[in-house]
């Protein structure tokens, strides 16, 4: 900009008459294409040289905006500028970095025809979604739009310059390139030479048992979950005992963020140790750097331990427990007895009914009698057979015996049909799952084996060594009931003998059926009120996570992670929103998790 330059105009006014201007001028050249901002310009008359002093308010232009277009963009109003957003000066070794590549002075928001950006050498880019945003400003009475063409993900793989080359795009009839740009990659600090890891993170380890038997299996589970480069850096080591083979899968679940990746990465080692022993898996020291603050945070070294024995068992203050099947003769006497749940069994309330019915229309008491043993006939005779007990129990109770724990869960599982409701099938099939290294199963199908028969003081037993074994805390409780049936049958019974009794009160003008009426009568709503506790407590929604579970706080694959709970921990489900089912944890908190990582107690079949 050259200048000012003044000269005196003269100029005809409104009323014919004629004044002096003085015309001040300043000479612009652009240096390319932009929109250049003219600030305003303020003028302090002066009646003359002589006064000092303002005579008026000062006076000021508005502000002016100048474009200057390219030779192509005769079509626009405004020119097209092609930048990057936001490059950092300076990255380490592996540290990722979103490139988000913008068309600013866009007066419609449009998408690009082509995008061309070759991969810079030394680094590794991957184009991603997701990242970048539609930016806008006002000028004059128009709003122009900076719009994203496209966006990568910048991770350096090493030190020195790294030189990224123009980006092309092309776009509402033009093409724009970017100016090159360097940036400089930094070595990695010693302290975290090994793990290459940058970023905020939290890293898990857990194991699924702490104690197995031969032949069954374990996994060890390492994650890594926070934000930064979770593309890049290296998953801790761990180091296993001589003979320990594990395979291992690794899962990871990543969003792209300005920082990095946002998410986890997850391995799984999967190990069937068949020699009785006991092991100790270290996994060294990580450490990783945070950009944000300059400060390396390492984890210790941690070492966790697990035991192959023969036989489970765990030693109690007096006495000690294992693992066994029930008896075969339990078998006839297991059946799942579910008469609370069929209404017509309600229909056991009519004798009573029936007899004071009788009593208070034609005051006899054979007729009334009779009504009474008649429905109680009927409806008794009702009652199912009790089935004979097949020779594949003797069978896999011979597999039991050796050992040989996956041959005869097999055979449960080859014969199911008909033993959905045995409680005694449910107990048996839980610990060969156990057994047999599926944790999960075993606990589906011990709280299963429970809702049948909640007075076994062996499933409850059983249940505890079962979690205690995997680490499991806080777990919804698995309470000792009286069994529902038992609990109508007296009620069924109490409020009978209570009708009866109340009959005999208009019958016969005594003391004795108003004392027993009185003690009849609580017990019947005793009997009544505990059981409608006890059915609601039995069929409360329950569910196992088949699997380690990541818990999200709403119920989509980019929610961020509420917490991860255990493989076999139980949970209550609550409702169902595509693959993602509402879980409400037995200490309160309540997530999403994928449907498909939950196994219900509520089957009507057993597969």
């Amino acid at each position: 900009m050259s200048g000012p330059y003044t000269a005196q105009l003269t100029k005809q006014k409104d009323d014919g008459s004629f004044g002096t201007v003085l015309q001040v001028i300043y000479t612009l050249r652009s240096g390319g294409a932009g929109i250049y901002t003219i600030p305003p310009v303020t003028v302090i008359p002066r009646l003359s040289r002589e006064i000092p002093g303002p005579l008026a308010d000062p006076l000021s232009s508005r502000e002016l905006f100048i474009p200057i277009l390219q030779s192509d963009e005769k079509h626009l109003n405004y020119p097209l500028i092609l930048g990057w957003e936001d490059v950092p000066a300076s990255l380490y070794v592996g540290q990722s970095t979103a490139l988000v590549l913008l068309m600013n002075n866009m007066e419609e928001i449009d998408l690009p025809e082509t995008v061309s950006f070759p991969s810079p050498g030394g680094a590794i880019l991957e184009n991603t979604e997701g990242l970048g945003e539609i930016g806008f400003r006002g000028l004059d009475h128009l709003t122009l739009f900076n719009v994203p063409m496209d966006t990568w993900m910048l991770t350096p793989s090493r030190e020195g310059t790294l030189t990224l080359q123009a980006a092309n795009v092309s776009i509402a009839g033009v093409r724009r390139s970017t100016s090159r740009q360097s940036i400089k990659i930094l070595p990695l600090p010693e302290a975290i030479r090994d793990s290459g890891a940058l970023g905020d993170f939290n890293i898990s380890l857990d194991l699924s048992a702490r104690n197995i038997v031969p032949g069954s299996s374990l996994s060890l589970y390492i994650r890594i979950e926070g934000k930064g480069n979770l593309n890049y850096l290296n998953m801790p080591e761990p180091v296993f005992p001589e003979g320990l083979n594990p395979s291992v899968r690794e899962t990871q679940e990543l969003t792209a963020v300005p920082d990095g990746f946002e998410g986890f990465r997850e391995k799984v080692y999967t190990l069937r140790p068949e020699v009785l022993n006991n092991y100790e898996i270290t996994i060294p020291a990580y450490s990783w750097l945070n950009p944000q603050n300059g400060r390396v945070e390492t984890r210790s070294e941690s070492h966790l331990k697990f035991s192959v024995a023969g036989n489970l068992a765990v030693e109690g203050e007096s006495s000690s427990f294992s693992f066994s099947l029930m008896p075969l003769n339990d078998s006839r006497n297991a059946r799942g007895w579910t008469l609370y749940r069929n209404p017509f069994f309600y229909l056991l309330l009519l004798p009573g009914l029936i007899f004071l019915t009788f009593i208070l229309t034609i005051k006899r008491i054979r007729p009334a009698l009779l009504s009474v043993f008649f429905f109680s006939i009927l409806f008794l005779s009702a009652s199912d057979s009790i089935p004979e007990i097949p020779e594949w129990i003797g069978e896999a109770q011979i597999q039991f015996d050796k050992g040989a724990y996956p041959e005869a869960l097999e055979l449960y599982r080859e014969n199911a049909s008909g033993w959905n409701n045995n409680g005694t099938y449910l107990f048996n099939r839980a610990v060969l799952s156990f057994l047999s290294g599926e944790q999960s199963h075993g606990v589906l199908y011990l709280r299963r084996a429970m809702a049948l028969m909640p007075m076994n003081h062996q499933i409850h037993e059983s249940l505890g060594i079962m979690e205690d074994l995997m680490g499991l805390e806080n777990q919804h409780r698995a309470r000792f009931f009286v069994h529902p049936d038992i609990l109508l049958l007296t009620f069924l019974l109490s409020l009978n003998a209570t009708l009866i009794s109340l009959a005999y009160c208009f019958l016969k003008k005594s003391s004795w059926p108003v004392i027993l009426f009185s003690i009849l009568l609580p017990l019947s709503l005793l009997s009544g009120g505990e059981l409608f506790r006890t059915a609601w407590t039995l069929n409360r929604p329950l569910a196992v996570l088949e699997k380690r579970s990541v818990v999200k706080k709403i119920p989509e694959a980019i929610g961020s992670d509420w917490l991860s709970l255990p493989s076999a921990a139980s949970v209550e489900y609550k409702k169902e929103v595509g693959e993602y089912i509402l879980i409400n944890t037995s200490y309160g908190l309540e997530g999403w998790v994928l449907k498909d990582n939950l196994l219900l107690l509520k089957e009507r079949s057993h597969p």
